[in-house]
């Protein structure tokens, strides 16, 4: 049997603090690491971002396949949400402190993967929600797509009003 726990109003608002100090210092450690100086290496961490995209429909596809319980909601956020945090900007700075040559755009391309992932993600997740609340609709169960390229239409988000059900 599963017990549901709610937290207190105190614990709820010191979590907020703690994840608020935590972002904060996130943003600002980037902030210190990155200089912008390369465009090249700006473009190339889009390109990955890119290429996350493109395969990641793929990736959740085969992972879910099985999955009867998940809802096309679901599936549609688990295509589209692929932010990358603190970890990759931590080690990127890495090769470069222990004198590593050549690595010293490693962090101008993983802050452009870190931003280019958390702004789509972001923006995904905001037509989805949109998408359904236009359409009337809370999260529900579908059935599950047999293929692919019927799994890849689940993500469709350029086109909010044409997405499917």
């Amino acid at each position: 049997t599963r017990k549901k726990i709610f937290l207190d109003l105190d614990t709820t608002r010191f979590h907020s603090l703690v994840a608020f100090f935590i972002r904060t210092f996130f943003f600002v450690y980037l902030g210190m690491i990155v200089s912008l100086s390369n465009l090249n290496g700006f473009l190339l961490g889009l390109a990955i971002v890119a290429g996350l995209f493109l395969v990641r429909p793929l990736s959740v596809w085969l992972v879910t396949k099985k999955a009867v319980d998940l809802s096309v909601f679901d599936r549609k956020v688990m295509t589209v949400l692929f932010p990358r945090g603190l970890t990759p900007a931590v080690l990127a700075s890495l090769p470069a402190a222990k004198g590593i040559a050549g690595t010293g755009m490693f962090p101008d391309i993983v802050f452009s993967v870190i931003l280019g992932s958390v702004v789509f993600s972001t923006v995904a997740i905001y037509w989805i929600e949109r998408s359904n609340r236009k359409r009337g609709m809370e999260p529900v169960k579908g059935t599950l797509p047999k293929t692919p390229g019927e799994f890849m239409a689940l993500g469709e988000i350029a086109a909010p009003g044409k997405a499917k059900p």
